[in-house]
């Protein structure tokens, strides 16, 4: 299948999933009287736009991993303007309903709301753009194995990090994903604050594999959410390897 026609239907699956959000949206509004994507922090950044935009361009997420398409910068205007167009559905929704929904807002609001929904489309586009991806057999790789491991030990993970990159240098994925089991713990120790993982995906038809290590290090006594660095990278290696 050409790029082009994927680009048409994975633009048709994008396009669904917007109205369904906007239709989704508009109910709510309805029932409850909130609009979700009228939701701001400091009056000045759209966080439920930027959100429901994200959700209206799911559909693009569903219909790119289904038929393995890779965004392209046709498929990233089309996200973006599917995202835009959610807004106005909600609001042509309104104004059938005379709810007057989006009128009160002001213009300012309403400017705010439409980046808002266009950055959601961003977000998606890029977080596709991310995923990883053989060129060979146009599809995306699937999950095969994910280890996390916690510890209180910085000088331990310092090890495991500097052993884990040299595996990477060394083409030797497997012995990472060895070496990463037995570091730490399954479960976060009282006092932990370091947590890594190393995520395993590989393509279903040619097998080749792509290794993935994050690790977030936090306050001690604040582990949750306090990320103060985050350790990150990535490496594609062949079918014969790690498997």
């Amino acid at each position: 299948m050409n790029s082009a026609l994927q680009n048409i239907i994975v633009s048709v699956f994008g396009f669904v999933a917007s109205m369904f959000t906007a239709l989704a949206l508009w109910q709510i509004e309805e029932l409850s009287g909130y609009s979700i994507y009228s939701f701001s922090l400091w009056f000045a950044i759209p966080v439920g736009a930027i959100a429901c935009g994200f959700v209206s361009a799911a559909g693009y997420y569903m219909g790119a991993v289904l038929f393995g398409h890779r965004p392209t910068r046709m498929l990233l205007l089309n996200m973006v303007f599917i995202s835009i167009s959610t807004f106005f559905a909600i609001y042509w929704l309104a104004k059938l309903g005379e709810s007057g929904a989006i009128g009160h807002f002001g213009y300012v609001t309403a400017v705010l709301q439409i980046v808002g929904f266009a950055i959601g489309g961003f977000v998606m586009f890029g977080y596709l753009l991310g995923l990883p991806y053989c060129d060979k057999c146009t599809k995306y790789l699937s999950v095969k194995s994910k280890s996390i491991r916690f510890s209180a030990n910085l000088e331990k993970f310092t090890e495991m990090v500097n052993g884990i990159v040299a595996s990477f240098n060394a083409g030797e994925p497997q012995k990472a994903l060895v070496d990463h089991q037995k570091y730490g713990e399954e479960s976060n120790p009282k006092g932990g604050f370091i947590c890594s993982s190393l995520l395993r995906k590989q393509c279903s038809t040619c097998g080749v594999n792509w290794l993935g290590f994050s690790a977030h290090i936090s306050p001690k006594s604040k582990w949750e959410g306090q990320v103060l660095k985050e350790y990150k990278f990535s490496q594609y290696y062949g079918a014969d390897s790690g498997s």
